[in-house]
């Protein structure tokens, strides 16, 4: 008899087993909605396992279909061990102002993550040429300490965000830092080279994901491998956890990620040389544009003892030698602590860079024509991002001021000029301020 009540009560601790899970996928799996979820519910449900391993393989199988391929079981001995898992510290090098990072995955506890995020935060100087964010093989874990450490390069925006049946919840910087237990540090601008292969997986993919839409950044390697979702553990009676699958990944393109891999822009089988290489062609390219818009574009203008160009809207191609741009061209003069606008206007294009004997140069800048021809000359010379050319120059004053300000910031502190204050014609001067990140 006694035999009999332990063989019914080992039953029906496999069934809660499985009701318990089933009930949690139910509510929370992303795929647990329509007649294969249904399907799938009433099988196990209707299932009635004679041993704990079958209740397991109930719910795995039932598992496959609430939150697909990312969504597994950790036995209870494995969530023990889960906190103290094996995992690398990130590093830093640094070559000839270019920083190159390792992100490796990450599996510890909340003191580990500091640590973590702080290994790079405190190699890095304050300006940089270029940061290559080497993701290879970094196959997950928490994302946290992984986007602290590289904060730095991230603007302040809805850089990621998860939805799941309940609704979308943005990730911005602030919550990154707040959730680590770190304070912010200031930006660093500069092109930014991520490195991807088949093992970059899940929280490696959400890192990359933060990047996605932001100028200046390109990602080199191979596709990822697709695993660009978010994981959810549920605690199960045995001691066990459910990893659910309850959210996609969304970029702040409005690109949603999940099961799919993620291509590189550049595919290559040497893709740290490559992205060396890019973030150097780039440094140079910046430096040509600008010699020729203050020697070339700002002669037209009347003279000034200053020449400050800057960049409303700017794209490149693949290879960094091609830009359409929205460029401003300002000429000032130094009265006191005030620079002074003498002259200036917008000249919107297509420049191509090339290196030369004599360095790299600007040697074509095809403009978009005023007058009646404005529109017809801007869509051919724009094509495909006309329309993302068209937004940019019609958006809000505001926020290009903001955009002129920065790099006025940045030629100031340069150039080490005794100004502190700015004054267009007819307007009051208005003080320049010290910005967090450069151009």
């Amino acid at each position: 008899m006694a035999a009999v009540l332990l063989f019914v009560a080992c039953g029906d601790a496999n069934e809660r087993y499985v009701r318990k899970a089933v009930k949690i996928m139910d509510r929370q799996g992303l795929y647990a909605q329509g007649e294969q979820w249904e399907a799938a519910k009433a099988e196990a449900l209707a299932a009635h396992p004679v041993s704990h391993a079958e209740a397991v393989e109930t719910v795995q199988q039932a598992l496959k279909v609430a939150g697909g391929k990312h969504s597994f079981i950790l036995s209870a001995d494995e969530v023990v061990g889960n906190d103290t898992g094996s995992w690398a510290m990130p590093s830093v090098e640094l070559r000839d102002g270019i920083a190159v990072i390792t992100l490796p995955a990450f599996g510890g506890n909340e003191s580990d993550g500091r640590r973590y995020a702080a290994t790079v935060l405190e190699a890095l100087p304050g300006r940089l040429n270029g940061v290559v964010i080497d993701l290879r093989d970094n196959r997950g874990g928490n994302m946290y300490p992984m986007i602290a450490a590289v904060h730095r390069f991230l603007p302040d925006d809805n850089m990621l965000r998860f939805r799941s049946r309940q609704g979308t919840q943005p990730i911005n910087r602030d919550y990154v830092m707040r959730s680590v237990g770190m304070e912010r540090q200031p930006s660093i601008e500069c092109p930014v080279a991520i490195l991807t292969n088949e093992w970059t997986a899940s929280s490696g993919e959400a890192v990359l994901i933060c990047f996605r839409g932001l100028e200046k950044v390109k990602v080199f390697g191979s596709p990822t491998a697709g695993y660009a979702s978010a994981n959810t553990p549920f605690p199960l009676p045995d001691g066990s956890q459910l990893v659910l699958t309850t959210g996609c990944d969304v970029a702040r393109t409005g690109e949603e990620f999940c099961d799919d891999p993620i291509a590189p822009d550049i595919s290559t089988d040497t893709p740290m040389e490559d992205a060396l290489s890019w973030i150097g062609y780039q440094c140079r390219a910046d430096d040509a544009i600008d010699y020729y818009l203050i020697k070339e574009i700002g002669s037209l203008y009347t003279p000034g003892e200053v020449c400050i160009p800057h960049s409303d809207f700017l794209v490149a191609d693949s290879t960094f030698t091609t830009f359409w741009g929205d460029w401003w061209v300002f000429n000032y003069n130094i009265v006191g602590d005030t620079l002074k606008t003498v002259s200036g206007g917008n000249h919107a294009g297509k420049m191509q860079v090339q290196k030369t004997a004599d360095g790299y140069k600007v040697v074509s800048f095809d403009q978009v024509e005023d007058g009646a021809r404005y529109r017809s000359s801007a869509k051919r010379i724009f094509g495909y991002i006309y329309n993302d050319f068209r937004k940019s120059i019609e958006g809000r004053q505001s926020w290009r001021d903001s955009i002129r300000m920065k790099y006025v910031s940045y030629y100031v502190e340069r150039h080490h000029l005794p100004v502190t204050m700015l004054q267009d014609y007819g307007r009051p001067a208005v003080e320049i301020p010290i910005f967090e990140s450069i151009p």
